[in-house]
């Protein structure tokens, strides 16, 4: 903002709130909550909303052409999406370790969210700060059509359609492993 960097969104949201004359990205009634909910999301969701998508694409690499409004790809085009998922997965630092235990960990995380959205911490009728992070990592996790099943109970899906309507991709289901998915 001029010469000022600000980065990541944990910083940028307070600074956008400063500079903008609209309703407050966190409302003073419940602005420690929200805090509290945005970094939580920033943290513990987002590792998720980064690592399963990605995880679901190195079993169904063709389906990166959904990302780009196509069709799964060719098999020139999957050739080239597996060394892109390869690179993303070495960059992010994803495991098939990791993304098995970030699934079994998932019913968990969702439950945290079912409980911010009945505490009035997100959902509500003006979006906050907590709402954006938290609803982005969900939208990214809709991608991935394992997990509708457990997205789609207690409203979870609704509120991330609602909060980010428009969302490139699709890993059509059965990218995971037999058992991998848990139920909630």
């Amino acid at each position: 903002i001029g010469d000022e960097p600000v980065h990541g969104s944990t910083t940028i949201m307070p600074r956008i709130d400063e500079l903008g004359d609209g309703p407050s990205l966190y409302p003073s009634e419940i602005a420690e909550a929200v805090r509290d909910a945005e970094l939580w999301g920033e943290g513990d969701l987002q590792l998720v909303g980064r690592h399963l998508p990605w995880g679901a694409l190195h079993f169904r690499p063709e389906a990166l052409g959904h990302f780009g409004g196509a069709g799964p790809l060719d098999d020139a085009g999957t050739d080239f999406a597996i060394k892109l998922i390869r690179g993303a997965w070495r960059h992010v630092g994803v495991t098939a370790v990791g993304v098995e235990r970030m699934l079994r960990q998932l019913p968990e995380l969702l439950d945290h969210v079912a409980r911010l959205t009945k505490d009035g911490v997100i959902g509500g009728d003006q979006l906050n700060a907590a709402d954006l992070q938290i609803g982005a990592n969900l939208r990214s996790l809709l991608i991935v059509e394992d997990l509708s099943p457990l997205l789609e109970q207690d409203g979870i899906a609704d509120y991330a359609r609602r909060v980010f309507p428009e969302w490139p991709g699709r890993v059509p289901a059965g990218a995971f492993p037999a058992g991998w998915v848990p139920t909630r």
